[in-house]
């Protein structure tokens, strides 16, 4: 699949406010998250993942490896020499990974090194693995459903959750494992009541699933789900936030943070709690200099802190500021006023050193065509256009529309456009030459809208999964390899 770039104007005057000093990153604390999945499944950032994309490779590689179904890993040594039998490294002109001889260059399970298996049905082709989309397993997945909640583990995609076509809550779900293309189910014993749109983070290998919906109303309420004992841990509810829609759900490294969101008659709900699942106990967060626009909002956790930009009032008035959140002092601020146009549904994904923020409704729910860079360690954003009009969408939980950091990249998946679901992607890479940061829209295959499905990035692929095309439940799911 050949890529063609199209020149991005960017503002080189960066902005800062009146009085940033006493905002700048300087407060920060030189912490590191220790834990895979410190974020937001919609923001859904697995910083922790090892995510090799290259945007330089694109073109070429994806064009020659688009068809690199594994058929058979014999035969292709058949044709070649190969390394010799496994079992004896004191011969191998290769590389020996667990005393076997193997070409990285060729082995699908040591892809380019030791211990980097390609997903399967992907073969290695001079030491990566076959970009483009394969389909995923049905046998033991889900019932198809809508609604539900996904992460990924470090290891599995989890998907627990939602509502049955027939407009029914569901209380169970699966485990997939891209290098297997297999599922697993998941216990039910202990598990959260039947829900829809619940809200989960992952805490490393475990999985913290609270609140959603039933069609009685919102739901609070959850439990830890342990990847490798397949087991739940009910969270204790004293001092728990009230229930809500769509709140920010982070993992810092130590506790979940939950805030925001909206009530059931559609109010901001201007609040929120730190959860610590060592001791299972919940502490309110302060709501002093808390945003005010609090739900449909963006937000992503970035170092030690929780941002927060956009959203909407009580009337339904999209905001621009963008706000800060220490869980080690419980301190909002006001880390700066975004002088673009206000907006809700933005899309952010923390990089490198960066955060990047695009896109989103206006309060008549026009689609923005802009965003900004912020940079935390001078408190400075930047202007960020695109000439792209496919780039223009926004973020609708539970709907469609997902923004990760590749490791290169950010990555906007899907998305909402006047209404309609936009099945494509596009990245934008800010590390290089202005006329090649954003790519063009890359169509899915098949162009099914998992409307209400899920999206999950795993660090090498992006897995789409689930919802509906038109009135038409999915049955299954999709696996792209940029």
């Amino acid at each position: 699949m050949r890529r063609a770039f199209i020149p991005v104007l960017m503002l080189a005057g960066a902005v800062a406010p009146l009085g940033c000093s006493l905002f700048v990153a300087s407060e920060l604390e030189d912490k590191s998250v220790t834990r895979a999945d410190a974020g937001s499944s919609d923001a859904a950032t697995d910083r922790d993942a090892d995510a090799s994309m290259s945007l330089d490779a694109f073109s070429d590689k994806a064009e020659a490896s688009e068809d690199g179904t594994s058929d058979s890993q014999e035969d292709s040594q058949e044709e070649d020499e190969g390394p010799p039998d496994a079992g004896d490294c004191s011969q191998c002109q290769f590389k020996c990974c667990d005393n076997r001889c193997v070409d990285t260059s060729s082995d699908p399970m040591h892809c380019g090194d030791c211990g980097q298996p390609c997903p399967k049905d992907r073969d290695c082709l001079q030491g990566e693995c076959a970009k483009g989309f394969r389909s995923m397993s049905e046998q033991d997945a889900p019932s198809p459903r809508r609604s539900a909640c996904a992460v990924w583990t470090g290891t599995e995609l989890f998907v627990w959750g939602g509502t049955a076509f027939n407009n029914l809550p569901l209380g169970d779900g699966g485990a997939y494992d891209p290098i297997t293309d297999s599922w697993r189910p998941i216990n039910i014993n202990g598990a959260p009541s039947a829900r829809g749109e619940p809200n989960c983070v992952a805490m490393g290998t475990d999985v913290f699933v609270w609140g959603g919906s039933t069609n009685s109303g919102l739901v609070d309420g959850g439990a830890i789900w342990s990847s490798t004992q397949n087991t739940w841990k009910a969270i204790d509810s004293h001092k728990a936030p009230k229930s809500r829609r769509w709140p920010a759900v982070v993992w810092t490294g130590e506790r979940v943070l939950v805030w925001g969101g909206q009530t059931d008659d559609g109010k901001c709900e201007q609040s929120g709690s730190q959860y610590d699942p060592v001791l299972n106990t919940w502490n309110s967060m302060s709501d002093s200099s808390s945003p005010k626009h609090c739900k449909r909002q963006a937000y992503a956790w970035m170092d030690t802190l929780l941002y927060v930009y956009g959203g909407r009032n009580d009337n339904d008035i999209a905001g621009n500021k963008l706000h800060s959140y220490d869980p080690a002092t419980d301190v909002w601020k006001e880390v700066n006023t975004i002088t673009l146009a206000a907006r809700s549904n933005s899309f952010i994904t923390p990089s490198d050193s960066r955060l990047l923020v695009w896109s989103g409704f206006t309060t008549k729910e026009y689609g923005v065509p802009d965003g900004f860079v912020f940079d935390p360690s001078t408190c400075t954003w930047k202007p960020l256009t695109s000439p792209q009009p496919s780039s223009i969408r926004g973020r609708v939980p539970f709907r469609s529309g997902w923004c990760v950091w590749t490791g290169d990249a950010m990555l906007l998946v899907g998305g909402v456009k006047e209404g309609k679901i936009i099945t494509n992607s596009i990245t934008y890479n800010p590390n290089t030459k202005p006329q090649d940061q954003w790519s063009k829209a890359i169509p899915w295959d098949p162009p099914l809208e998992y409307d209400q499905g899920i999206g999950v990035w795993t660090g090498t692929e992006f897995i789409l999964w689930g919802g509906s095309d038109g009135s038409k439940p999915i049955l299954g799911g999709s696996r792209w390899m940029p």
